[in-house]
C-alpha cells in the first residue's frame, strides 16, 4: 500500500499495490504483481483457489488442536490473539480493511483491538477464511 509521508509525520493513503507471492512446494517463490493488467480480475481467482485448495487442511488442523500463525497474529478454536492478548470469537465484533489494514474490533470497545498491515499477514485470504468460518460456523469443513 504507497503511502505519501507529509510534514510532520502524517501518512496519506494513495492508492493500492498489488503483489502476491506464491510458494512453490519446493521452495520456490513467484511474485505476481500489478505490472500485469487488471489484478483486480486475476487477484480474487488466486485468493479463491489457494484458498479453496488448502482451506480443508487447515482446518483439520484446527480440529486436532492447532494453532495457526500469520505474522502476528495467531488463530486457534478459541479465538484470534497477538502479542498483547487473546480475544474469543463471540468477543469479535468487526473483522473490517480499509486502505491496506486489517482492522479487529471488540464488542463494546470503540477503538480497535487490533490494526495490522495487510501486507505484513503471510496468506491473508486465508486467514480471513478462517476468521469468518470460525466465527460464523466453526471449523466443520462441510460447512
Amino acid at each position: 500500500m504507497p503511502l505519501l509521508r507529509c510534514r510532520r509525520g502524517l501518512h496519506l493513503y494513495v492508492g493500492t499495490t498489488y503483489v502476491y507471492t506464491l510458494y512453490r512446494e519446493h521452495g520456490t517463490t513467484l511474485k505476481v504483481t500489478d505490472f500485469h493488467a487488471q489484478p483486480e480480475r486475476w487477484g480474487p481467482t488466486f485468493q479463491e483457489e489457494i484458498t479453496r485448495a488448502q482451506l480443508p487442511r487447515l482446518l483439520a488442523g484446527l480440529e486436532q488442536g492447532q494453532t495457526l500463525a500469520y505474522g502476528g497474529l495467531s488463530v486457534n478454536l478459541h479465538g484470534v490473539a497477538t502479542a498483547k492478548g487473546s480475544l474469543t470469537w463471540p468477543e469479535i465484533e468487526k473483522v473490517e480493511i480499509a486502505q491496506g489494514y486489517l482492522v479487529l474490533r471488540k464488542h463494546g470497545k470503540k477503538l480497535f483491538w487490533a490494526r495490522m498491515q495487510v501486507k505484513e499477514i503471510p496468506n491473508f485470504f486465508l486467514f480471513l477464511a478462517l476468521v469468518e468460518r470460525l466465527r460464523y460456523g466453526g471449523p466443520r469443513q462441510d460447512a
